[in-house]
């Protein structure tokens, strides 16, 4: 088996469910589904982005530094990403979607601005 593939059915990493929880307000069992959702869809390049977000969790020599890896997280998981990844867990396809998935994609977008992440 490639590396690659071995992720699909690892746990996700620490700061995605953090941020997905704290900041974005989404129940953990979502946050793990989507991140299911994501490994699935991408298995290739969900392995460079789970290695950056345990970075985030790592020690860091500096705040530039911390913030250099936040800079990099906000551009991989873009508000568009996240919403693009809610629409595979719950598709716009006429009938109804689950609320949580909803919820998320509305508090996603309460935090973005000119389709970046609003930092201040």
């Amino acid at each position: 088996m490639r590396a690659g593939l071995a992720v699909v059915h690892s746990a996700p990493p620490a700061y995605w469910v953090l941020f997905l929880t704290r900041f974005l307000h989404a129940s953990e069992p979502l946050a793990r589904h989507l991140w299911q959702v994501y490994v699935t869809a991408y298995p290739h390049t969900s392995v460079t982005v789970a290695f950056q977000l345990r970075a985030m969790l790592a020690d860091c020599a500096s705040p530039a530094a911390w913030r250099q890896r936040l800079g990099r997280i906000q551009e991989v998981v873009s508000p568009a990403f996240l919403c693009a990844l809610c629409v595979r867990l719950a598709p716009e396809d006429g009938g109804p979607r689950r609320r949580d998935v909803v919820e998320l994609e509305e508090a996603i977008l309460s935090y973005t601005k000119g389709g970046g992440w609003k930092c201040n």
